[in-house]
C-alpha cells in the first residue's frame, strides 16, 4: 500500500486525470492478491475509487450513503497516524467474516491528500494456512495480542463473534478455536 500511496503522492496515479490507469493498476494488484478483498483510494475531499472482486471479476464499485461514515473514519485515522498501519479487525457482513484493513496515508510534503486502503479477508488467510497444512504438512496460526486468533487452518470450525461497531474485537479468542497448542499459551 505504501507504493500506491507514493504513486498518488507524486501523481503517477490520479483518479481525476488518470482514472483508467489507476483502475488497471488496482485491478492487476487484486488479480494477484486473492486475500485482498478490495483496493480503495479516498481523497481528502472524499472523492474515492473502489475496486473489488465480485463473482470472480475485478470491478469498480460506486460509493453508497453507507460508505460515507467509513470514508470519514478512514480519512481521520490516516491523518492522525501519518504513516501506514493496520486497523483493528472488523466483522464485515458482506465478507461474512473478520477483515483486517491496511491503511496508507498519502502525503505530499505537509499536504494530506488522502488514504489507500486494502481490506484483507482473514478467512482467506486461514484457507491458505489450511492448504499449507495439507500440502506441506505444516501447521501454522497467527495470533493478535496473544489472546485472539487472527488466522488458523481450522478457523472455519471456530465460533466467530459478530460485531456491530469498530470498537468491538471481531476475532475469536483462543477458547473459540480447536487448537491444542493454545492451552500452552494460556498457562
Amino acid at each position: 500500500m505504501q507504493d500506491f500511496a507514493a504513486q498518488f503522492a507524486d501523481g503517477r496515479l490520479n483518479i481525476a486525470n488518470k482514472r483508467a490507469q489507476t483502475l488497471n493498476t488496482f485491478s492487476g494488484f487484486l488479480s494477484s492478491h486473492p486475500q485482498v478483498l478490495a483496493l480503495i483510494y479516498i481523497e481528502k475531499d472524499k472523492t474515492s475509487l473502489t475496486v473489488k472482486r465480485q463473482e470472480g471479476y475485478v470491478v469498480e464499485v460506486n460509493d453508497t450513503r453507507t460508505t460515507e461514515d467509513r470514508r470519514d473514519f478512514a480519512l481521520n485515522l490516516a491523518f492522525d497516524k501519518r504513516r501506514p498501519f493496520w486497523g483493528d479487525p472488523l466483522w464485515v457482513p458482506a465478507a461474512n467474516g473478520a477483515v483486517l484493513t491496511h491503511l496508507a496515508p498519502v502525503w505530499r510534503g505537509d499536504d494530506f491528500l488522502g488514504v489507500v486502503l486494502a481490506p484483507v479477508s482473514l478467512s482467506r488467510i486461514s484457507a491458505f494456512l489450511k492448504t499449507l497444512e495439507g500440502e506441506d504438512d505444516l501447521s501454522a496460526f497467527i495470533l493478535h495480542n496473544r489472546d485472539r486468533v487472527l488466522a488458523h487452518p481450522r478457523l472455519d470450525e471456530a465460533t466467530l463473534p459478530t460485531t456491530t461497531s469498530p470498537t468491538e474485537n471481531a476475532l475469536p479468542t483462543l477458547d473459540n478455536v480447536p487448537e491444542p497448542a493454545f492451552r500452552l499459551l494460556k498457562g
